[in-house]
């Protein structure tokens, strides 16, 4: 229910959000070529919506295949970092290093070493979720409740199975959430990626529509994009409260 509410409000939100930006096109009569009207941008998405299609699959296909490496990488290095010590001590820097400066400053050099392809769109889309997947892992893995490790120090119980049986189950809700925090960033990565060298895709659209000064067919595309990644976010929370039911039943 709670997710049909949450859909509801969002609906609603974008709704005032249409009729305010309609009320300023109106007022101020500001030039299509500058902003045009909301009508305009669905207009455009209507017509032309065999191409927003199409460019709507490499653009959430880079995203997703980049997100789950990026997840499943950045929960193996954060864990590994938790877990041994010494790891945590050559690995934390270059997180931190990492997390200080735009890794979209790498995309250059990526399109060098691995061409103008899919390739280099996966791999942005993974620095960008890898990290911070890596750092949510690391900080739930290690701020694991004291009474909870004393009750298993206690017990004599091995650093393995206190890694297993406590640290993991206490931090399972934070590493799920941290899983909503990289999606988007995923496909901010295949986007920007799209920006920089790419002859399709959403954010090709977006570049290309902007150098024609069609900004009808570049804020459609946003539209895309922004539905894209609602419905991706959805999907997550779905999947997280479905997940975590039943853990924490079995």
């Amino acid at each position: 229910m709670k997710y049909f509410i949450g859909l509801f409000r969002f609906l609603v939100s974008t709704a005032i959000l249409f009729i305010v930006w309609q009320l300023a096109v109106f007022l101020f009569g500001t030039p299509a070529y500058m902003l045009p009207s909301p009508g305009a941008v669905l207009s455009t998405l209507f017509n032309e919506r065999m191409r927003f299609l199409e460019a709507a699959i490499p653009t959430f296909g880079n995203a997703i295949v980049g997100g789950c490496i990026g997840v499943v990488g950045g929960i193996t290095l954060g864990a590994t970092c938790a877990y041994s010590k010494r790891a945590r001590w050559v690995v934390e820097p270059y997180l931190t290093v990492f997390q200080s400066f735009p890794r979209e400053a790498f995309f250059p050099l990526l399109i060098i070493w691995l061409g103008f392809g899919d390739l280099p769109k996966i791999v942005n889309a993974t620095l960008l979720s890898i990290f911070p997947m890596a750092v949510v892992t690391l900080d739930a893995l290690t701020d694991t409740r004291r009474d909870y490790l004393g009750l298993f120090q206690s017990w004599s119980a091995s650093k393995w199975d206190v890694f297993r049986y406590c640290r993991v189950p206490a931090a399972i809700p934070a590493i799920v959430g941290g899983v909503r925090v990289a999606a988007p960033l995923a496909l901010i990565g295949s986007v920007l990626g799209e920006f920089l060298g790419s002859s399709k895709g959403l954010g090709y659209i977006i570049v290309s529509a902007g150098s024609a000064f069609r900004v009808d067919r570049a804020f459609a595309a946003i539209v895309v994009l922004a539905i894209g990644g609602t419905l991706i976010v959805f999907a997550i929370d779905a999947l997280k409260s479905s997940f975590l039911k039943k853990y924490f039943q079995t």
